[in-house]
C-alpha cells in the first residue's frame, strides 16, 4: 500500500509540475512574440512613414521610442539618428550594409549593450529601421523571473495541500485493498476445510476400491486448489507484511542448491537442465526472499519449457551487480512477454500445464521490494528471466 501511494504522490506531484512549466512557459512565449509583433508594427509604420514616426499614432510614447532609419538610393545616402545619440549616422550606414550583405533582412542586432529589433526591405532604395526594444526585453525579463517564483510557490503550496488531503483521496483505495486482502485470506482457509474432506473421502473410496480414473483425477484437482490456497495465502501474507531484511547471502549456493533440488523434475518430464554459476557471488538481499525468486523461476521455466527441451540457469557477476539468469526453450509466443508478470495470467495452452499466474507476479514484487529489478526476453524461441541484484 505504500508503494501505491508514494506512485500516487508522484504521479500528482509530476502532473502538477508538467501543468505548471507548461502554463509558464506558454505565458512567458506569448509575451515575448507580442513584444515582437507590436514592434515589428509600429518599424512598418516608420518605414511607411518615409523614416520618421507617426506622432498622431503614438503622441504618448514618441519620446520613449529609441529608433534610427537609414533610406539608401542609387545617388543618396539618408541617415536619420536623431532619436539615438550614442550612435553615428556613419555606423548606421555601416550596420545596415552588413546586415543586407549577411542576407539578415530583419532580427535582433545589440549596440552599446542595447537591444535593436531591425526589418531591412529592398525595391528602388533600400530602407531600414532600427528601434530600441531594450526596456521591453527587461519587463519581459521580470516577468519571467516572477512568474518563476509564483509557479514554484503555487507548486509548493499544492504539494502542501496534496500530502494534507492525501489520506482523504486514498482512503477508499485503502479500504478496498484491506477488503480484497482480508477476502483472499478467509476464502482461502474457508476452503481449506471441503478440500480436506473430500481428500479423505477420496482416500477411504480408493481403499474401498481401488484407485480408478476418477479418483486418480480428484485427486489431481484437490492437489491443484491446496496449491492455488496456498499461493493466495502466500500472496496476502507478502503483500500485508513486505518488510525485507537485507543482509549479504551468498547466491551461489543458494541457486546450486535450488538447481540441484529441481534437476530429478526436469529429468522425470525429459527436459535438460544445465547450469552455469559462479562461485561466492554475494548479494545484499532478504535470504528467505531471494529463495522464493529462485524457486518461483526454476519451476516456471521447467513447466512452460517445450518438451525435450533445456532449460538454462547461470549466475554472473556484471559491473557491480549480479545477474541471476533462467531461459527455457519455448516454441512459439504470441503475446508481449511483459504480460507474464500479471496476476492471474495465462498465456500457455499448448503445453498443458497448471497454474495460475501468481508466482511471477509475486517474484516481480519481491524483486523490486529489495531494490533489484527483473526483465523477461523471448528471443530465438527462448524464453529468458533476468533478475539483476
Amino acid at each position: 500500500m505504500k508503494k501505491l501511494y508514494r506512485r500516487f504522490m508522484s504521479v500528482a506531484i509530476l502532473s502538477l509540475l508538467v501543468v505548471i512549466t507548461l502554463v509558464l512557459v506558454t505565458l512567458n512565449c506569448v509575451n515575448y512574440a507580442k513584444i515582437y509583433k507590436d514592434s515589428y508594427e509600429i518599424i512598418d509604420e516608420i518605414k511607411d512613414n518615409g523614416g520618421k514616426i507617426s506622432y498622431e499614432e503614438h503622441n504618448e510614447s514618441r519620446y520613449a521610442i529609441r529608433y534610427f532609419t537609414v533610406i539608401v538610393t542609387e545617388n543618396t545616402q539618408d541617415v536619420n539618428t536623431s532619436a539615438v545619440h550614442s550612435i553615428s549616422k556613419d555606423q548606421a550606414l555601416k550596420l545596415t550594409m552588413q546586415k543586407r550583405d549577411e542576407g539578415k533582412s530583419q532580427g535582433v542586432v545589440y549596440i552599446y549593450g542595447n537591444a535593436f529589433l531591425y526589418r531591412i526591405s529592398e525595391g528602388k532604395q533600400v530602407t531600414a529601421v532600427f528601434m530600441d526594444i531594450t526596456n521591453q526585453l527587461d519587463k519581459a525579463k521580470h516577468q519571467v523571473n516572477m512568474s518563476i517564483v509564483i509557479g514554484i510557490s503555487v507548486f509548493f503550496i499544492f504539494v502542501i495541500i496534496f500530502y494534507m488531503f492525501s489520506g482523504l483521496l486514498m482512503r477508499p483505495f485503502i479500504k478496498n485493498y484491506e477488503k480484497q486482502k482480508e477476502f483472499i485470506t478467509n476464502a482461502s482457509h474457508e476452503l481449506k476445510t471441503p478440500l480436506a474432506i473430500i481428500s479423505a473421502n477420496n482416500e477411504v473410496m480408493e481403499m474401498m476400491s481401488g484407485e480408478n480414473e476418477w479418483s486418480k483425477s480428484t485427486h489431481e484437482q484437490i492437489e491443484r486448489l491446496n496449491k492455488l490456497i496456498s499461493n493466495l495465502i502466500s500472496m496476502a501474507r507478502f503483500q500485508e507484511n513486505q518488510h525485507f531484511v537485507l543482509e549479504d547471502v551468498d547466491s551461489s549456493s543458494i541457486v546450486k542448491q535450488s538447481v540441484e533440488d529441481f534437476i530429478p523434475l526436469a529429468n522425470k518430464q525429459e527436459k535438460t537442465l544445465r547450469y552455469d554459476i559462479s562461485e561466492n557471488m554475494m548479494v545484499k538481499t532478504d535470504l528467505s526472499s531471494f529463495k522464493e525468486v529462485v524457486h518461483i523461476l526454476l519451476d516456471n521455466a521447467i513447466k512452460y519449457c517445450d518438451d525435450g527441451g533445456h532449460i538454462d540457469v547461470s549466475l554472473k557477476k556484471k559491473g557491480r551487480n549480479v545477474i541471476f539468469k533462467v531461459e527455457n526453450d519455448y516454441h512459439d509466443l504470441s503475446v508481449d512477454p511483459e504480460t507474464f508478470f500479471d496476476r492471474f495470467y495465462r498465456e500457455d495452452t499448448s503445453h498443458h500445464q497448471e497454474g495460475y499466474g501468481i508466482g511471477l507476479s509475486m517474484a516481480k514484487s519481491i524483486v523490486e521490494g529489495v531494490g533489484g529489478k527483473i526483465k523477461v526476453h523471448y528471443r530465438k524461441k527462448k524464453i529468458s528471466f533476468e533478475v539483476i541484484l
